[in-house]
């Protein structure tokens, strides 16, 4: 197995804020997707929230509640289509507005590019 060279991963890890709904991260999703230059650019989008389903499996094996409890990966052709998404007014204008409503928190959290292999997908 070897890592991809087809294809770029950006991962971000953070917690959502309490108050934020399941549904209000839906709308925002769906609002993010309809850019057209993250419709253009982008070749997957993944969101995970974390749930409690194997909480007390996890806890038997020593892993505690994480305080993150979102990860996003998306995956594009290249870098330079990742960085057209970002100067983009329109994921500007929705970025500033998660800033600013406390749903995404540049001080907390892990935000990265990754180098992946597809280990297993059924």
């Amino acid at each position: 197995m070897s890592f991809r060279q087809d294809r770029v991963r950006v991962v971000a890890v953070w917690s959502l804020p309490a108050h934020m709904s399941k549904e209000q991260l839906g709308t925002e999703v769906h609002n993010f997707l309809q850019v057209p230059m993250v419709k253009k650019n982008l070749l997957k989008f993944d969101i995970s929230l974390a749930n409690d389903a194997l909480h007390p499996t996890l806890q038997a094996l020593g892993f505690e509640r994480p305080s993150l409890n979102c990860v996003v990966i998306v995956e594009a052709e290249t870098h330079e289509k990742i960085q057209e998404i970002t100067r983009d007014p329109a994921f500007q204008q929705i970025f500033q507005g998660s800033l600013e409503q406390g749903h995404v928190k540049t001080s907390e959290g892990a935000y990265f590019s990754a180098d992946f292999m597809t280990g297993l997908d059924n």
